[in-house]
């Protein structure tokens, strides 16, 4: 993996914004395949290329061009449905979802990125400060405690909702 090779990805999901057809031509070019509707080889092939990404270093130059690109909602929505979903690095993912602005990434996707993390402390934040994430609600929270499997959590966060229903 080279830095060359991630600025060609951008330039070709820059492409969709002026001719689809095209970009997912370059695409299927790009990551090699037969054909390009192959749901489970498109998402093998990009799995793969961000686990290259991240192996050689280059998630942070990666990021920074995902950055640059936060303004084409084309690309935004690429990147958030199919390349983010595949990081395995928990710091890189609480990075995505604590500065979700900067990648303009969209409540659906800040979800899907939580469900990845692996990290119990950090789902254990996420879901005692779920107002503080986009796209979180109660619901969430309660599936994240339910994933951490600690009680006291819900002991805490039960009195919190009495004092609260209290105070109304």
């Amino acid at each position: 993996m080279n830095k060359e090779r991630i600025d060609r990805l951008f330039e070709i999901l820059n492409l969709g914004n002026v001719d689809e057809d095209k970009m997912i031509q370059e695409s299927q070019n790009f990551f090699s395949m037969e054909e390009f509707y192959n749901e489970e080889e498109l998402e093998e092939k990009v799995g793969n290329f961000m686990q290259d990404i991240e192996k050689s270093g280059l998630i942070d130059y990666f990021l920074s061009k995902a950055k640059e690109n936060k303004e084409n909602e084309c690309v935004r929505g690429i990147l958030g449905e199919g390349f983010y979903v595949f990081i395995s690095d928990d710091s890189i993912l609480d990075k995505l979802i604590e500065n979700s602005e900067e990648y303009g990434l969209k409540p659906y996707v800040i979800t899907k990125l939580i469900d990845n993390v692996k990290d119990m402390t950090l789902l254990k934040k996420y879901a005692q400060n779920y107002k503080d994430y986009d796209g979180l609600n109660v619901i969430d929270a309660g599936n994240l405690l339910e994933r951490i499997g600690d009680a006291r959590i819900y002991k805490r966060m039960d009195r919190k909702l009495e004092r609260r229903q209290k105070n109304k």
